[in-house]
């Protein structure tokens, strides 16, 4: 058996996506066509509001309720390292359009 597998299976109601890794359920994600989630779906957002003692951020998404990210689920050990590079190199202010 292959050492990871996606498997999905869709109806008219609802689809459901295994991820299986060798031979056992890592991650199960079911999506209902009456109750569609927002989790996992990509949004152009402004942050609301930084909650700095929980390293986390209320996101504006354009819905009735703001959606809710940790830093952890952006930045990642190769951002730090870039990052760090980065600043390391540079002797002048740098623009969100370099970044």
């Amino acid at each position: 058996m292959l050492e990871k597998q996606i498997i999905i299976n869709t109806n008219d109601s609802e689809t459901r996506v295994a991820v299986m890794e060798r031979e056992h359920v890592a991650e199960l994600f079911i999506e209902r066509t009456h109750n569609r989630g927002l989790m996992g779906n990509i949004y152009k957002a402004k942050v609301s509001r930084v909650l700095p003692g929980m390293q986390a951020a209320f996101i504006d998404i354009g819905e009735d309720k703001a959606g809710f990210l940790y830093i952890s689920d952006v930045v990642n050990d190769e951002l730090i390292r870039l990052s760090q590079e980065m600043f390391a190199t540079s002797t002048e202010d740098i623009s969100f359009d370099e970044i």
